[in-house]
């Protein structure tokens, strides 16, 4: 069986939805927008399937879903606008051989917009969401299957340009919440297979934005805005003899730059709003042979996730997570399992968390600001290995401010270079995690935390780290550093009362490692 799409051309693709109330029935809006679908479903007996697509130099695909929900009078029900769009989505499932492949050397553009407001009083939620996707994958193989795999190549001249926002605004007593969630290139490869792997090669652009804002004036807001550039899951059985996803951002141009933003918004009750950003997360189980995450980086990683909340009369909560490379590999009898991250001379890493909190009120000011640059889990298998070469530049900033004028206020911003865990059983025989910082090497982590009081404590903790490494059970359990560059790591923390408390503590630590037998 094949599925297969060229295109060289315009394709354009638009839902439009859009709910008005002024009665007592509550509304949905809901807009659903694909560019492209492909669907291969077969037998063992069907031998191949494979879905292509091609999109030229000359090619674009635009897709756009856009939810409008207005209420204009009281409503019993809770009142739902959504928004979801997807640029390609392929799906192959049972056969021999199952190859999902996307080659774009154009444009593939896809919007989500989601808005919802209310002017009234209604008894029920107003919840509103927006959810994109670039490249959406699935290859599911059945017992017997030889080789399944998705892949996804980016050229120099492609961009994959995704957005969603969401924007929620009520006047009433019932709650408020806009979501947004955007991913770049999801892929997801499971089932029986000899082989199984998941491949992104990037030599453009892929940007990732999403954003959620949430406003109320009588009510709690809340704002959830998650941003991911490449998301691979893989997982085999245990009759697979390898099971990897890999990930190249090469050639000098190739940019993976994802932004999560979240603002809320309320006078009276809490105003709570998260931002996640992840530029590359990798997922890789099963009880094959061989596991294995790997990601070669020439060019340029860039993940920021920002949170603001304000409030005049309770609770401002704002948290921001901003995660570069995360890499997580879960073995089952398998002779080898491994993380792998290469970041060369000419490649370059940047995590920054931003969380801001401001509060009038007699309630708390809190802001959370999480970065990690790097994280990998190795786990349970003959040999257990992560394993980090840093050539280029890790900068990880971690940024929180908390301000309360009538209360306390608080911030925490915790910054973490490196985090590798190799985690063995009594049959492993090598765990190592292992990070080489060569001469032209930089990592730097930046932890910093602020903030100010008048008429209650103000507490200000900031924790930088700028190695972690543990490892345990096995024959030979190891941790080691080398490092031939800069490693520089520096944590800040100011707390300001003028009437009460004033709490500031700052932490740092270069290198910290641990091993268990």
């Amino acid at each position: 069986q094949t599925l297969m799409i060229t295109n060289a051309g315009l394709i354009d693709v638009n839902a439009l939805a859009r709910a008005f109330t002024s009665d007592d029935d509550g509304e949905t809006a809901d807009a659903d927008a694909f560019g492209v679908r492909q669907f291969g479903l077969g037998t063992i007996a069907t031998g191949s399937i494979s879905a292509t697509l091609i999109n030229t130099s000359d090619g674009s695909i635009l897709v756009n879903a856009s939810a409008f929900g207005v209420a204009t009078d009281s409503y019993d029900t809770t009142f739902y606008i959504s928004a979801t769009a997807t640029g390609v989505f392929q799906s192959v499932r049972s056969g021999t051989t199952l190859s999902a492949l996307v080659t774009n050397d154009g444009l593939i553009s896809v919007r989500a917009f989601a808005s919802g407001t209310g002017t009234d009083d209604p008894d029920e939620d107003m919840e509103v969401s927006a959810t994109a996707y670039g490249v959406r994958q699935f290859a599911s193989g059945s017992p017997g299957a030889t080789s399944v795999n998705a892949t996804v190549v980016n050229s120099s001249s492609g961009i994959i340009s995704v957005n969603a926002t969401a924007f929620a605004s009520l006047t009433s007593d019932s709650d408020a919440s806009a979501s947004a969630q955007a991913t770049g290139v999801f892929q997801s490869v499971t089932g029986g297979g000899t082989t199984l792997a998941a491949l992104v090669t990037n030599l453009g652009v892929i940007d990732v934005n999403a954003s959620a804002e949430a406003f109320h004036t009588n009510d709690d807001p809340e704002g959830d805005a998650f941003a991911i550039g490449v998301r691979q899951v893989v997982a085999g059985t245990s009759g697979s003899t390898s099971v990897s996803a890999t990930l190249t951002n090469s050639s000098l141009t190739g940019i993976i730059s994802v932004n999560a933003t979240v603002l809320v918004s309320a006078p009276f009750h809490n105003a709570t709003g998260t931002a996640t950003a992840t530029g590359v997360f990798q997922s890789v189980t099963g009880g094959g042979a061989t596991l294995a995450a790997l990601v070669n980086n020439d060019a340029l990683i860039s993940v920021n996730a920002s949170a603001k909340a304000f409030n005049e009369t309770s609770d401002a909560e704002a948290g921001a997570l901003a995660v570069g490379v995360r890499q997580v590999v879960s073995g089952s009898l398998s002779t080898s399992v491994s993380a792998t991250l290469t970041n060369s001379s000419s490649g370059t890493i940047l995590v920054n968390a931003t969380a801001f909190a401001s509060a009038t009120s007699s309630e708390e000011a809190h802001a959370e600001a999480t970065a990690i640059g790097v994280f990998q889990l190795a786990r349970f298998g003959d040999s257990v290995s992560t394993t980090f070469t840093n050539d280029g530049l890790l900068s990880v900033n971690a940024s929180a401010s908390a301000h309360n004028r009538a209360s306390s206020a608080s911030a925490d911003a915790i910054a973490l270079g490196v985090s590798q865990s190799a985690l063995g059983t009594s049959l492993s025989t090598s765990v190592s995690a292992t990070l080489i910082n060569s001469s032209s090497g930089t990592i730097l982590v930046n932890a910093t935390a602020f903030a100010s009081a008048t008429k209650a404590n103000a507490t200000a903790d900031a924790t930088a780290t700028g190695v972690f490494q543990f490892a345990r059970i096995g024959d030979s359990v190891s941790t080691t550093f080398t490092n031939d560059g800069l490693l520089s790591v520096n944590a800040s923390a100011s707390a300001i009362n003028s009437t009460n408390d004033a709490d500031a503590d700052a932490f740092a630590f270069g290198i910290s490692q641990f091993v268990i037998g």
